[in-house]
């Protein structure tokens, strides 16, 4: 696919104005299509973005005196790799690596560089990937896509430790070790051993959690104190899959269970076995009412309403006696919703008490 047709190079604002005004429009066009795609690879390889996908177009002006701070003689806005932007900042140290072999697969990757592969073993300072990108041809042939063609983009990716030193590098202009006063030199090294140690230990938490088998650990002891990886393995051997959610959260459940004194693996299974089939057919219940207004359609289509937790929560309402398990999640719902209105008053509070003008 062509690139698209380039203005002459020429000083006059209104000719590079009106270049900058088409190149922006497709370059937002270009984000939304990176930003969508992007994100469908980060979810299909269950990588961990800490923030979501950042993106910007580089203003008009900071092109302008980009040229004048390298004393160029005029604005080839065409050729400007980093016009428009993409930032991915990732939870694990991982998942840089993952995100790499995606966007080398799925993009044409004509320059990256690591920022780290600058530094000596013993130096601080910024560490970031970038890569300069344009879409494959494959991409061009969808109808939305087909006009972007030769564009670039720029995606950095780095970890959220690393975001954190470029955030407080670019504040203090601390950017080299060089430029950094002696006497701040020894807090600033520290600073960026502890981010590097981040990485390293969030690393080994990974590592020491794929290692962790509960299956092994309730086969070994069917009674084993429960705790997340445990409760997720009973749940994935006794209920449905298809009730089973993208995304479940077991925590609070696993503290309502213990208040009620549930702590073992066994507990958990005994109270499965004997109440399952009330949950389903709770669950069934809930599918055949069309006019249920809070139905996830997705879901809906698969036959189901309740999540795992939701089936769990259904059999803890049904094995624990005198309904004291729904009167618990009752008031701690009403706590809730009376600590979320007294937040909400105090800001109020705070707000009208700093409009009032001074005496």
């Amino acid at each position: 696919m062509d690139s698209p047709p380039k203005l002459p190079h020429s000083t006059s604002p209104s000719l590079v104005q009106a270049n900058y005004t088409r190149l922006a429009g497709l370059g937002g066009r270009l984000i939304s299509c990176l930003s969508e795609q992007i994100s469908a690879l980060v979810a299909s390889n269950e990588i961990t973005l800490a923030v979501p996908i950042e993106s910007r177009i580089k203003s008009f002006d900071s092109i302008q005196e980009k040229s004048r701070r390298k004393g160029l003689p005029h604005v080839d806005l065409d050729q400007i790799g980093d016009m428009v932007g993409l930032r991915l900042i990732v939870v694990f140290s991982q998942d840089v690596i993952k995100l790499d072999s995606l966007i080398r697969h799925n993009l044409i990757v004509f320059n990256h560089e690591d920022a780290a592969a600058r530094l000596d073993d013993n130096q601080f300072g910024y560490q970031s990937n970038h890569y300069n990108i344009k879409l494959l041809d494959s991409w061009l042939t969808l109808p939305n896509y087909s006009d972007l063609g030769g564009l670039q983009a720029e995606i950095q990716v780095r970890t959220i430790a690393q975001h954190m030193w470029a955030v407080v590098s670019h504040k203090l202009q601390y950017k080299h070790e060089d430029s950094v006063p002696a006497p701040i030199r020894r807090s600033i090294n520290r600073a960026s051993a502890l981010l590097e140690t981040v990485d390293l230990e969030f690393a080994r938490v990974l590592k020491d959690r794929s290692e962790y088998n509960p299956k092994a650990m309730i086969d070994m002891d069917p009674d084993v104190e429960l705790d997340i990886d445990i409760l997720s393995q009973i749940l994935d051997e006794m209920l449905p899959p298809q009730n089973k959610d993208h995304e479940e959260h077991y925590d609070e459940i696993l503290r309502e269970m213990r208040h009620f004194g549930i702590k073992t693996a066994s507990a958990v299974r005994n109270i499965i076995t004997d109440n399952l089939n009330l949950a389903i057919a709770e669950d069934r219940q809930h599918i055949g009412l069309d006019e249920d207004e809070d139905r996830d359609q997705e879901r809906y289509n698969r036959g189901v309403y309740y999540t795992f937790a939701g089936l769990m929560r259904t059999m803890l309402g049904n094995a624990i006696p005198n309904n004291e398990y729904n009167e618990f999640l009752l008031e701690n719902s009403r706590e809730a919703i009376k600590a979320k209105l007294s937040w909400q008053q105090a800001h109020a509070d705070a707000d009208a008490s700093s409009e009032t003008p001074p005496l």
